[in-house]
């Protein structure tokens, strides 16, 4: 009874081990944190965030900014995201092409946002955004399915936020967000049984050939030795079962966190103004149900049940790497618990209207992704460990510059460069190939009558290509290269009354 409670527990902490590392990927997708509030902003690569205030999207980037409405307004649209990314890569330890195109698919991102002034100083608003999104997708039969299969997370932020103009000078702004996130995760067999054959294949032949008797003596038994031979006979039998699209390993759930948002901003006169927004980081206790299609392979290397094997696998240096490779729950769900944190960021911006018809707008914002730290997954009902991970994540830039010309008062033109740095330091994946960014933008605003109006923007955003071994050191490395580029499409219609 106490074997089976043991291998039990092993089973548990090998899957969600295995599931936990899958959700490294998810939060390595934070790292593609989405600025995308407005197509305004699009328009101009959101340069001037913090500082613009030209439609009710100030919600959800500096709340000061609504006292710079007269008028009550509302601004609705959306962005659609059409991604290129390429992975080409092998499996190390085989050979195995390990290379997938467009693994992420379009997606359309609705945004909608309110704001209205209740006198002269105080103004109120909110929004519905989407702040951190993500969707990768790799084929089912994908020879590194263990590394990446489908990986989607959502965060919905529905903000309420309130603003006081202090003086001619000064507004401040404060906002209360509720932050529905929903997540999917799931890996697949793809090659790891070809892995597992290839790294036992020379344990079977050390038996075969008999130098497996200088490394452990007690094969020099013949009872022992029948034993082993069973043991990886039916290592190999279960191992040749598997099939490159069985499920290793899915996550589902989703979650409502609580966060904060604060924005101060300063006029010098009419015609310059900085601003200053912070958001809070959205703390996440994840709950999820955590299952596998593979069936429990006992034979699979247990140290409890097979210890002459194990005892082998020592010797060669490889128990530590193989000893759990494979575990499954035949279907059936466990619950496990990992909070994981998406960052706080800071944006200082300016807004300088140098003539009557042209404005200047730039950014710097900073998001403190370095306190992801670790990941700590644990039982739900015991609370015991079940998987820790030290994480390498640094925190990441962006730079951006944008120009508005208002060629009458019907059209607004706006262009705008900028450059994302990324926040994966010296931890990369394939589920989240995240890279430094170059941001090329363009867009326009065509006023039907003085209330309302049609915004329009696209952006051309160019990754740089990234060479990066995932599992390094691991049976399961793999080499790969990866290439991204991306067209942002949005529109936006704002109606002030």
């Amino acid at each position: 009874m106490n074997s089976q409670k043991k291998r039990k527990n092993l089973l548990q902490k090998s899957f969600l081990a295995g599931l936990v590392v899958s959700l490294s990927s998810v939060a390595s997708a934070a790292a593609f944190q989405l600025a995308e509030v407005s197509t305004a902003g699009l328009g101009r690569s959101f340069a001037g965030q913090a500082a613009f205030a030209d439609n009710a999207s100030v919600v959800a980037s500096n709340p000061a900014l609504m006292t710079q409405f007269s008028q009550a307004q509302v601004s609705a649209g959306g962005i659609l995201f059409s991604p290129h990314i390429n992975i080409q890569g092998k499996i190390d330890a085989t050979g195995q092409d390990a290379s997938e195109k467009d693994i992420a698919p379009p997606e359309f991102v609705p945004m909608i946002y309110a704001l209205m002034p209740i006198n002269d100083r105080f103004s109120i608003g909110g929004g519905i955004n989407l702040n951190y999104g993500l969707t990768t997708q790799y084929g089912e039969n994908f020879s590194a399915g263990f590394l990446g299969g489908t990986t989607k997370l959502a965060a919905v932020n529905t903000n309420f936020s309130g603003a006081y103009r202090l003086d001619d000078h000064w507004s401040i702004g404060a906002g209360a967000s509720v932050v529905y996130t929903k997540a999917t995760v799931k890996r697949n067999v793809g090659a790891l049984g070809d892995l597992l054959s290839h790294k036992l294949q020379p344990v079977k032949d050390a038996l075969n050939n008999g130098t497996a008797e200088e490394l452990v003596p007690a094969l020099k038994n013949p009872t022992v030795k029948n034993k082993l031979h069973q043991e990886l006979d039916n290592v190999f039998q279960s191992i040749g079962q598997l099939q490159p699209n069985q499920t290793l390993a899915k996550l589902s759930g989703d979650n409502i966190s609580f966060a904060f948002n604060l924005g101060v901003s300063y006029d010098f006169n009419k015609d310059h103004r900085i601003g200053l927004a912070y958001h809070s980081p959205v703390i996440i206790h994840f709950k999820g149900q955590y299952f596998s299609d593979l069936p429990p392979v006992d034979s699979i290397i247990n140290g409890e049940k097979t210890p002459v094997l194990n005892g082998l696998l020592e010797q060669s240096g490889h128990a530590d790497k193989i000893k759990s490779a494979i575990v499954g729950t035949n279907g059936r769900e466990q619950s496990g618990k990992l909070d994981l944190i998406l960052p706080d960021y800071l944006e200082l911006s300016g807004w300088d209207k140098l003539s009557e018809n042209f404005t200047l707008s730039y950014s710097a914002k900073w998001t403190n992704w370095s306190r992801f730290k670790e990941l700590h997954a644990t039982n739900s009902e015991t609370g015991n460990t079940l998987f820790y991970k030290k994480e390498g994540f640094k925190d990441s830039w962006r730079y951006a510059l944008g120009a508005t010309y208002d060629l009458n008062e019907k059209w607004t033109f706006r262009t705008g460069i900028a450059y994302d740095t990324s926040a994966a330091g010296d931890y990369h994946t394939i589920s989240i190939p995240d890279t430094d960014r170059k941001w090329l933008s363009l867009g326009a605003t065509y006023r039907f009558t003085p209330n309302l109006s049609l915004d329009l923007g696209y952006a051309y955003v160019q990754g740089k290509k990234t060479h990066f071994v995932e599992d390094e050191g691991q049976p399961t490395s793999a080499t790969f290269t990866s290439s991204a580029h991306a067209s942002l499409y949005g529109f936006h219609v704002n109606y002030s009354f």
